[in-house]
C-alpha cells in the first residue's frame, strides 16, 4: 500500500507538467522510434554491451560516454520495488512521452509495482522498455551523430525527481 500511496503522489506532481504536453502529434517522442542522433540498432552490430540499472531513484550508471556510429546493447535491469522505463530521447521528447505514461496510469495499465500487459498495449518503442520490479530487457541503439540526446524514466513523477540520465559523445 505504501508503494502505491507514493505512486499516486507522484502522479499528482507530474500530471500538470504531462498534461501541458499532451494534444500534439506523436511524432518527436517515443513513437517515432527514430530520435534526433540516432535510431534502433541490430545486436549483432554493437560494439559494446551496457547495462544500466534502475533503482527507485535514480539510474547507475548517470552518464555513459558515447561516439557519433556506434552502436549499444543496453541491458536495462529494475533493482527497484516500482515499475521503472528507460527511454532514450531528447528533453523534448521526454517530456512528450511523459504524457503518455500518465495515461497509461490513469488508465491503470502501470501500477506503482506491477504493469497489466493487457491493458498496455504496445509501449516499447525500439527507443524504450517498461519493466516490473526485478526485471531486465534490453535496447540496442546506433548513435548517429552527437546530439542532446539523454535517458529517462517517465512513469509519472520519476523523471521530475531525477531519474534521468545522459550521454556525452566522445
Amino acid at each position: 500500500m505504501r508503494f502505491k500511496a507514493m505512486f499516486i503522489a507522484l502522479m499528482a506532481v507530474a500530471a500538470p507538467a504531462a498534461l501541458a504536453h499532451e494534444g500534439g502529434s506523436h511524432a518527436g517522442h517515443g513513437h517515432a522510434v527514430k530520435a534526433e542522433g540516432g535510431a534502433p540498432g541490430r545486436a549483432s552490430e554493437a560494439s559494446r554491451v551496457v547495462t544500466i540499472v534502475a533503482t527507485d531513484s535514480d539510474f547507475n550508471p548517470k552518464s555513459l560516454a558515447v561516439k557519433a556510429g556506434e552502436t549499444v546493447r543496453f541491458i536495462v535491469r529494475n533493482d527497484g520495488r516500482l515499475v521503472h522505463e528507460l527511454t532514450i530521447g531528447t528533453k523534448a521528447m521526454q517530456a512528450a512521452h511523459q504524457s503518455e505514461m500518465l495515461g497509461l496510469a490513469a488508465s491503470g495499465a502501470i501500477d506503482a509495482d506491477k504493469i497489466d500487459r493487457a491493458k498496455l498495449g504496445a509501449h516499447d518503442h525500439g527507443n524504450n522498455i517498461l519493466l516490473e520490479p526485478g526485471a531486465s530487457g534490453e535496447i540496442v541503439w546506433t548513435f548517429a551523430r552527437a546530439s542532446e540526446l539523454e535517458f529517462g524514466c517517465n512513469v509519472p513523477g520519476h523523471y521530475e525527481a531525477g531519474m534521468k540520465g545522459e550521454f556525452k559523445f566522445d
